[in-house]
């Protein structure tokens, strides 16, 4: 199954593709936020950096330093909304 068909935990459309992207990311990290009510890579873009850095240290078992290099890739990303 190719990687971008894969969908996460709770039936996503979008799949773990997104974030796969992130650094220290894997299947199982996706699953384990996804628990916790974050389904789809732009509810998880939608919190806040502190938001972020609680759930990355508390639920998904990364150091400080890992969630912070989260928020610089995040930072890199563009976002694109349509009207």
């Amino acid at each position: 199954v190719p990687l971008s068909a894969r969908k996460a935990a709770g039936g996503s459309s979008e799949g773990y593709a997104p974030f796969l992207q992130l650094p220290h990311f894997s299947e199982a990290v996706v699953k384990k936020i996804a628990r916790k009510k974050v389904r789809t890579f732009q509810d998880f873009r939608d919190m806040t950096p502190d938001e972020r850095a609680d759930l990355l240290t508390q639920v998904a078992g990364f150091s400080n330093g890992e969630s912070h290099d989260v928020e610089m890739v995040l930072e890199m990303m563009p976002s694109v909304t349509i009207d």
